[in-house]
């Protein structure tokens, strides 16, 4: 509604056109069949495969896993351990300037 109201105020004229269906048109013809036949189906058929972004994600928590378990068995700065017992790439001493 914002957005036709904005239309509106510019003196922008907007028309709505109502497309039936996609008979006639043979490319959507087959994705509407191929949408018809998949709500058949109780669960999907294809893989999906992991984002890169998800990937990225997934290999940084590992790393961490690794570098903590490290940490949780070295037995030198046991004094700094008790102050930080995690290890992480955020920074954990920010100044206030």
């Amino acid at each position: 509604m914002e957005l036709l109201r904005a239309l509106y105020l510019e003196n922008c004229s907007v028309t709505f056109v109502w497309i039936p269906s996609h008979v006639g048109i043979k490319g959507n013809e087959i994705a509407d069949s191929k949408c018809k036949d998949a709500t058949s189906h109780s669960t999907v058929n294809i893989e999906v495969s992991m984002e890169l972004k998800d990937a990225y994600i997934d290999m940084d928590k590992y790393i961490e896993a690794l570098w903590q378990k490290d940490y949780d068995n070295k037995t030198t700065g046991l004094h700094y351990k008790t102050l930080e017992p995690m290890v992480g790439l955020s920074n954990k001493n920010k100044s206030t300037q």
